[in-house]
Formats: structure tokens, C-alpha cells, sequence
């Protein structure tokens, strides 16, 4: 019974000396995290007012949640015309070396065209349009050997042994009339080095692509920043614009003549002719003596040394048929072409059934055509 006095005045020392250390205590500022004397009512670093202890921890005042239209991606409008001229701007420094590559970035530039505001006006269509022709200039002219010298550059001429059997032999000094001495001609490019250009160009502008961030949506390619803010119309667009041609004939429309190689001529079919000569004899000897030989134009082919192919006219190729000639794909039967169909959750009208926005297509009443994914032709 005598301890329990001296147990109360123990726990009475100890209440006042965690008393007097709750004092002495410094005062964190809860704005800049300054500390401050105990007995200072105001924040000595940005002079706001100090908590005191005891008192019960500030509770944050409740945000108010962000509006649905913040929560998610606004849909864009109309496109910025500076992508469509920097897409410009590319195919202009690729134009003169690579023209293959130079055209896929003006057909890009041509389907973001699609999306800008029509009221700004504006000269690019034309541009493009003017850029594309200059493109299909270049690309369908190609320097191949020349196919009556042979890549010499000399002319040739026809003569014959002491035992009569005729020879050809390049005359040096003299140039090929075909080529003027260059060893090389230019004539129009056949389809399948065409499509080996395509390929190559293709696997260049997707590496370029890339390296500007930019990501596809069909066989477009946009700004990452851009691929969530447009609509299924707007993708739509892009990829009508830049629809995969026929694979038959990759988009030009035609194939190689297999009678000529796509030269559009074939050898003269005279069996005497020599690059548009034919050599006669005034002596029926064996031997025929050089004093003795004289030549003459070849009258089947006029002295050119070829004639133009049957099959194709002339042409170097045929038209390719599996697109008629287009180069495009056939039209989507279930879309029409259009590449999207109205939405299948509300119908087109872009509401649910409880009157809220449609989950399947956001609000916009249409999807992207299931069958052609939005480029409205056959797959």
C-alpha cells in the first residue's frame, strides 16, 4: 500500500517531461516544410500559419472530377495544312534521284489533304497533282543497253572471209546510229523492273516514316499525336487514299509483253539484216570478193534493225487482267467503298438503348467496314 503514492508521483514526472519535450518541439510548416521555433505562430519562410499541436490534421478540400469531354481525346476537326506541307517538303528532297520514293509521300500528302478545312483554300492539291505527274515522268524513262550495239557504242558492219562465211565486227571510230556512241538508250521502263522499284521505294519510305514518329493507320501515315483524335470517317479517308493497288500488276495497270520483254520491238526478222543493213553481191562466186559486196537499207525494217512487236503493239505491254487497267483494287462489296458501315451497336444513331453514348462507336454512329478494314476495296 506505501508503493502506490510513489508509483503516482513517478508517472506525474514523466506526463511533465513528455509535456515539456511536446514544447520544445519545432513546428513544420505544412506549406513549405520550414521548421519553426515552438512558441511561433506564423511560418518565418513563407509566413503561413503554423499548425499547433493537439490540433486536429487539415483534411484537403475534395476535387471535383474532371468532365468527360477532359477525361478523354477531343476528335480533330481539321488537320493542320503544315503536315501536308512537310509530307510536300519530303517528296520535293527525294524527287530527283528516288522519284518512287517521292511519289508515296505526295500520295500521303494527298490523303491528309482529304482531312484540312476546304474553306481555307489553299494551292497544295495542285501542287501534288503537279509533283505526281513530274513522279511518273521519271519513273516510267529508264537507260537500258543499247540493244543494237550491244552497249559498245560502235557502229557494226558485215563482212566476209576468204572462204565466203560472213562475220559482224564493230567499227572503230564510227558511232552506233542508235545510241550516238553512248552505249545506252532510253526507252520506257518495263513493268517488272517498275515493281522492283515500288518495293524498294516502299521498305525506304516506311523506314523514313518511322524516323519521324509518325505511325500508320491503313497505308497512311500520320503524326502519333493525330492517330487517336480521328474519327472513323476521317481514318477512313486516309485509307481510301492509300489503298494497296492490284497485286497483280502493283498499280501501274499493265504487264510485260512476253513476246518482246517489254521493249516494244523485236529483232528484224530479215536474216541478212545487220543493225538495218543487208549486204548484196554482183558476183555468184563462192568467194565473195570485198571489191564485190555493197550495202543497202534493209527494206523490212527500214534500217533500224527492228520491228515492232505484234502482240502488243508496239506498246511494250498489256493490259493487266485482273484490274482492267485500273491498278486498283475491286471496289468492297459490303461497304460499297466507302469503308465504314453504320455501327451495328446503335444503329447509326451513335446512342445506346438506355439514351447514354454508344460504347462501340464512341458517339459517331459508324465503324470501319469489317471486310476491307477501311479502305473500301476487296481484299
Amino acid at each position: 500500500m506505501k508503493r502506490f503514492p510513489r508509483l503516482g508521483l513517478w508517472w506525474g514526472g514523466v506526463l511533465v517531461l513528455a509535456a515539456s519535450l511536446a514544447l520544445a518541439l519545432p513546428l513544420v510548416c505544412d506549406k513549405c516544410g520550414f521548421e519553426s521555433p515552438a512558441d511561433a505562430a506564423v511560418c518565418a519562410h513563407c509566413g503561413a500559419e503554423l499548425p499547433r499541436s493537439g490540433a486536429a490534421p487539415a483534411t484537403p478540400e475534395p476535387t471535383s472530377p474532371l468532365p468527360a469531354a477532359a477525361a478523354t481525346s477531343e476528335k480533330l476537326d481539321f488537320l493542320d495544312p503544315s503536315v501536308v506541307q512537310a509530307e510536300i517538303a519530303e517528296a520535293q528532297r527525294h524527287l530527283g534521284r528516288q522519284p518512287e520514293l517521292a511519289r508515296l509521300f505526295l500520295i500521303n500528302a494527298q490523303a491528309l489533304e482529304m482531312l484540312t478545312d476546304p474553306a481555307a483554300g489553299g494551292r497544295r492539291a495542285a501542287r501534288i497533282k503537279a509533283l505526281l505527274d513530274e513522279c511518273e515522268r521519271s519513273s516510267m524513262q529508264v537507260r537500258i543497253k543499247c540493244p543494237v550495239c550491244d552497249g559498245t557504242g560502235r557502229r557494226k558492219f558485215a563482212g566476209a572471209t576468204l572462204s565466203g562465211q560472213e562475220v559482224v565486227r564493230d567499227t572503230p571510230g564510227s558511232p552506233c546510229t542508235e545510241c550516238g556512241g553512248s552505249g545506252y538508250v532510253a526507252r520506257r521502263a518495263r513493268v517488272e523492273d517498275l515493281r522492283f522499284r515500288k518495293g524498294r521505294a516502299l521498305d525506304d519510305y516506311r523506314t523514313a516514316q518511322q524516323a519521324r514518329k509518325y505511325v500508320p493507320v491503313g497505308g497512311a501515315w500520320v503524326p502519333q499525336d493525330l492517330e487517336l483524335k480521328l474519327t472513323v470517317r476521317q481514318q477512313a479517308q486516309l485509307r481510301r487514299v492509300t489503298a494497296a493497288p492490284c497485286p497483280a500488276c502493283a498499280g501501274i495497270g499493265r504487264l510485260d509483253c512476253a513476246a518482246c520483254r517489254g521493249t516494244g520491238r523485236v529483232k528484224c526478222p530479215n536474216r541478212g539484216c545487220v543493225e538495218g543493213k543487208i549486204t548484196v553481191s554482183a558476183s555468184d562466186n563462192r568467194i565473195i570478193r570485198l571489191k564485190d559486196k555493197a550495202e543497202q537499207t534493209c527494206p523490212v525494217c527500214n534500217g533500224s534493225g527492228f520491228v515492232s512487236c505484234d502482240k502488243c503493239g508496239g506498246r511494250g505491254s498489256v493490259l493487266c487482267a485482273k484490274c482492267g487497267g485500273s491498278g486498283q483494287r475491286v471496289l468492297c462489296a459490303k461497304c460499297g467503298g466507302q469503308g465504314f458501315l453504320p455501327c451495328r451497336g446503335c444503329l447509326g444513331s451513335g446512342r445506346s438503348k438506355d439514351g447514354g453514348v454508344c460504347a462501340v462507336c464512341g458517339g459517331q454512329g459508324v465503324e470501319l467496314c469489317s471486310t476491307c478494314r477501311g479502305d473500301g476495296r476487296k481484299p
